[in-house]
């Protein structure tokens, strides 16, 4: 589930991911982007597993909770094992993905890199338990932290950060390096320059994909 919306620079770079990392296709591993700001539920297949999904939500960055839980009302997520959530700034290899998810606990799975009370919401898995749970407590109103909330009722229902999430944050020159690492997410933030992010994710793809798909 990739966070996503209408709105630039975001609209270039959901079509960046789709071409880089999505573009990579896995079997067990499908990906939806999904987006508010329609007037009803839109959804346009981008290839055999992935698609975009057009909500009738609002866009706005304190709605972000509501717009997630409205994208779950919406696909069949019990089909699969496991929810992970993230975000535009993001390059996922979807193989290293799957790998790692079939090491997961498959109840109270919450895992994330860690913020504290809460994981990260730019890269975090839900088992179906504690998808059930943020459908039962989210609602319309305003919050200023998804992360911050989504930690707060998954706690209440004894439910903790699952230890061992991998993340490589490639936000600026001296991170570059990390590239030629391979991990399941990268956050490409550079310093708020969404055409560099976009860069990256290219370079990421070219170093990790491309090599072997050579002919």
């Amino acid at each position: 589930m990739v966070l996503s919306c209408n709105k630039d620079p975001f609209i270039e770079m959901r079509r960046v991911q789709q071409q880089t990392w999505d573009s990579v296709q896995v079997e067990g591993v499908e990906t939806i982007y999904y987006i508010g700001g329609g007037n009803d539920k839109q959804l346009t297949r981008i290839n055999d597993s992935s698609q975009e999904m057009i909500l009738p939500c609002s866009d706005e960055y304190n709605m972000m909770h509501y717009k997630f839980k409205m994208a779950l009302m919406n696909v069949n997520w019990n089909e699969f094992d496991f929810v992970f959530k993230t975000n535009s700034s993001s390059y996922i290899n979807k193989r290293l993905l799957l790998e790692f998810a079939e090491k997961l606990p498959n109840k109270k799975c919450y895992c994330g890199i860690s913020g504290g009370t809460f994981a990260s919401g730019c890269g975090v898995f839900f088992s179906h338990d504690c998808i059930e749970i943020l459908l039962k407590h989210y609602d319309d109103y305003p919050s200023p932290s998804e992360d911050g909330l989504t930690g707060s009722y998954l706690s209440q229902h004894g439910i903790g950060i699952t230890e061992g999430a991998q993340r490589m944050d490639i936000c600026n020159q001296a991170s570059y390096y990390a590239m030629e690492n391979k991990c399941y997410h990268y956050r490409c933030k550079h310093d708020h320059n969404r055409s560099m992010d976009m860069n990256i994710m290219r370079r990421l793809f070219d170093i990790h994909e491309k090599p072997s798909n050579a002919t």
